[in-house]
């Protein structure tokens, strides 16, 4: 039998809470990586001039944002977005997210950020902000724990494999 399906057959919950906890915070924190990575290089992206469709606050459960959707046009074709910042960005303060509405109100023409190589790719505000830091920061701390977890139950593991096979362990002084 080897290390993970002993890891695994162990203790069953534990070893699967485990996992699971290592898969989502590895998962969350690609995933604010590739935000990252989009916030930094879409300093170098092109701009074409737009205009503001819609602009709002929207307030899922206690925090809010601004859904602020715009429409602009590259070569022949027209395209719609709706990202304001690269990352998510939810303001515990309303006057936050009313700040960013207001700036950008229905019916203003604005200048879009897109992605040369992707045109339907597109930023109002391009570049790094605090926001594109925003999931690294909480889910970067969880992922070492998951790994240290994950690292403690295998070595729980291991010792049990030895003690199950009663050969001398061997201390270095």
């Amino acid at each position: 039998m080897d290390y993970v399906t002993e890891f695994l057959e162990s203790d069953g919950d534990r070893s699967y809470w485990s996992l699971c906890q290592l898969a989502f915070c590895f998962m969350a924190s690609l995933i604010s990586h590739m935000d990252f990575s989009h916030a930094i290089s879409s300093t170098k992206w092109p701009k074409a001039p737009g205009r503001i469709l819609t602009s709002q606050i929207v307030q899922p459960r206690r925090r809010y944002h601004p859904s602020i959707s715009y429409a602009y046009v590259v070569g022949d074709t027209t395209y719609t977005g709706n990202t304001y910042r690269w990352a998510d960005t939810f303001y515990w303060k309303r006057e936050t997210a009313e700040a960013a509405v207001q700036t950008y109100a229905p019916g203003s023409t604005v200048f879009i950020t897109f992605d040369p190589s992707r045109p339907e790719r597109s930023v109002l505000e391009p570049g790094f902000t605090a926001d594109a830091l925003s999931r690294i920061k909480w889910f970067l701390p969880l992922l070492v724990i998951a790994v240290w977890w994950v690292r403690m139950d295998l070595k729980r593991v291991r010792a049990r494999r030895l003690i199950q096979s009663k050969r001398p362990v061997r201390f270095q002084v």
